[in-house]
């Protein structure tokens, strides 16, 4: 099958964990983002005791596509009748949509060099070519006000083959997701930084992946030591921010088989303060598919 083809649906963890009212502010400011709503409002109904701010985190971090809003730049304010999120755009709708097309093609470039049949090998193909193909950029940690906007989402991995945790592991999610592999991104703190990883499901077991400490210092030289690891073992290392599905299977690791030592050194950094039918690629089906996710809900 075409992996151009593939039909994918994000696993949108975080909106599965909030109640009810939290869901609904989270499909309102989802859908204003689509939109390029400047100002967003919630009816005053939805807004007690909602945490607006965790709620955004959360639409970015389900949403690896949302790489234009300003993360550092929204303001919230309220009125009698609503409350309002006011939101920044790095880009105006015309950079956007020629951003999705070369988002579209450099996925589409990295989706035919994974190689493999079971889930287990996609997911070591897809950290593989990570691994070799992407750097850690040091320059984005002392400097994020200046560089979050790439550094800190898929753009980073895509375009400049550097960026810092939040960027790898959300690209991570991206092809993983795309291949129809669950997966999302965790947050919590690794030698008592911020940190970012993920949690992938690979034969029906769930297991973290910290790509971003498995990263390759030379050419050829992968590590695995971040891969697939249960609480126990990677609780050695991290702490979580929230509560995340557990990752306490008694199945001996496939992993281990390749694993190649413990030479990765952990890497963290702060996060940022956030006629013939045409094939259609999986960007267009990825936005109607997300349109009808939140038109069922």
């Amino acid at each position: 099958m075409d992996k151009n083809l593939v039909l994918m649906q994000y696993d949108r963890y975080y909106y599965s964990v909030l109640n009810k009212q939290e869901k609904e502010v989270y499909k309102l400011i989802y859908q204003g983002i689509e939109n390029l709503d400047k100002s967003i409002k919630i009816p005053t109904k939805f807004c007690a005791g909602v945490d607006f701010r965790d709620i955004i985190q959360k639409i970015i971090l389900d949403n690896p596509h949302i790489f234009y809003v300003n993360r550092n730049g929204y303001q919230i304010t309220s009125s009698p009748f609503f409350c309002a999120v006011n939101f920044k755009y790095l880009y105006n709708a015309k950079e956007i949509a020629e951003l999705r097309i070369k988002i579209n093609n450099a996925v589409n470039a990295m989706l035919k060099r994974v190689k493999g049949t079971t889930d287990y090998e996609k997911e070591k193909a897809v950290h593989d070519l990570i691994c070799n193909n992407v750097s850690y950029t040091y320059n984005a940690v002392n400097n994020m006000q200046k560089y979050s906007s790439v550094s800190n989402t898929i753009l980073g991995v895509l375009f400049y083959k550097t960026a810092v945790c939040e960027g790898i592991d959300a690209t991570v999610k991206l092809l993983l997701n795309m291949l129809d592999i669950k997966c999302i991104v965790a947050l919590g703190h690794l030698q008592n930084e911020w940190h970012a990883w993920n949690i992938v499901k690979i034969d029906g077991r769930n297991y973290h992946l910290d790509v971003t400490n498995d990263l390759s210092e030379g050419r050829g030289a992968i590590s695995y030591t971040y891969f697939n690891l249960t609480d126990s073992e990677i609780l050695k290392t991290h702490t979580f921010l929230w509560k995340y599905p557990a990752c306490n299977n008694t199945v001996s690791n496939t992993t281990k088989t390749i694993q190649s030592g413990n030479t990765a050194k952990p890497i963290t950094t702060p996060m940022p303060v956030n006629s013939p039918k045409k094939k259609q690629s999986w960007l267009f089906v990825l936005w109607n598919k997300i349109k009808s996710f939140f038109r069922r809900k």
